[in-house]
């Protein structure tokens, strides 16, 4: 097992009651099964069927009850959760459901700006019996760490993430980025700019760096080149990219806690600095499941769904 940071989980106190099942997806592939899960969801994780040329993706928030994301003094997206006086043991199964979805991803993706603002987090799963869960079920202990970056001027390298070489990294960037990332990589450098014809075992002993698009990434032809490499399942915790992933049809799920707090205002709210869909076009969603703690956190999952067409 990794020797980097656990948590201890009260799971005696964390037990959910469900509200709603969708039976009418179908679950075919496990995501994750870890007797902890069994006592707070009553089941593993588990999702329907995989693209056949990118990855399986799914994104993980927790947002107050008007859809903000970061209060404006404590920008850091967990304060939403901890910060919710009320909802006592429900705050930390929120933290312990997103090392569920990280325990059941090959990769997972987040910006430069979470380094930055979470200076001694790291992209690993914090609790031992989920780490063991997916070693046992082939998985590497670490999932792949990919850094989205335009040029690579924003990444602070100096971050644990990079200097502690136990985290296995994938620079995702432009033709722009390749030369800082190889520059500033502690680890022997392997460059891949284009879909791989035979998938590939990746080496933790080494860091990729992925080029996709030219001034900016483009994300659809990222992804086939990561599903290339091996990587199946990619949970995506950078609310920016989601909206992005969204607007390109890549984004299959969203795991959207809520925590009955209000900010309102200008507090920051997803895909905020980017365009929004309109009233003609935009995505909708099919709840998969409804998780209850108590009366002041829930835990709801969607599909999301894009090829829909007006009916009023």
């Amino acid at each position: 097992m990794s020797n980097l940071v656990k948590n201890n989980y009260p799971f005696d106190k964390m037990k959910l009651k469900c509200l709603y099942k969708n039976e009418n997806i179908k679950m075919m592939n496990v995501g994750i099964e870890d007797e902890h899960l069994n006592q707070v969801y009553g089941e593993s994780l588990q999702f329907p069927e995989f693209p056949k040329d990118r990855p399986y993706t799914y994104s993980s928030l927790v947002t107050s009850i008007d859809g903000r994301i970061a209060f404006n003094d404590a920008p850091e997206g967990p304060f939403i959760a901890s910060k919710n006086y009320l909802a006592k043991e429900g705050s930390v199964v929120d933290w312990y459901t997103l090392n569920v979805l990280r325990a059941s991803a090959d990769a997972i993706i987040f910006g430069a700006n979470t380094l930055k603002m979470e200076p001694n987090g790291t992209g690993h799963v914090y609790d031992e019996s989920l780490e063991k869960s997916r070693v046992r079920m082939g998985k590497n202990e670490i999932p792949w760490n990919v850094i989205p970056t335009l040029d690579g001027t924003d990444i602070p390298y100096d971050h644990i993430q990079f200097t502690g070489k136990q985290i296995p990294i994938i620079f995702y960037t432009t033709p722009n980025g390749v030369k800082l990332c190889q520059e500033n990589s502690l680890k022997p450098v392997v460059i891949i700019n284009d879909v791989l014809k035979e998938e590939i075992q990746l080496n933790v002993d080494v860091n990729y760096i992925v080029v996709t698009g030219d001034k900016v990434m483009d994300n659809v032809k990222g992804m086939k080149i990561l599903h290339s490499m091996g990587i199946k399942t990619l949970l995506v915790e950078s609310p920016s990219l989601m909206h992005l992933f969204i607007q390109d049809q890549l984004m299959d799920e969203l795991f959207l806690n809520y925590s009955c707090v209000y900010l309102g205002g200008d507090s920051l709210t997803i895909g905020k600095n980017f365009k929004a869909f309109d009233s003609k076009n935009h995505p909708h969603t099919s709840l998969i499941t409804v998780y209850m703690h108590s009366s002041h956190y829930m835990y709801l999952r969607h599909k999301v769904i894009y090829d829909v067409k007006e009916v009023c």
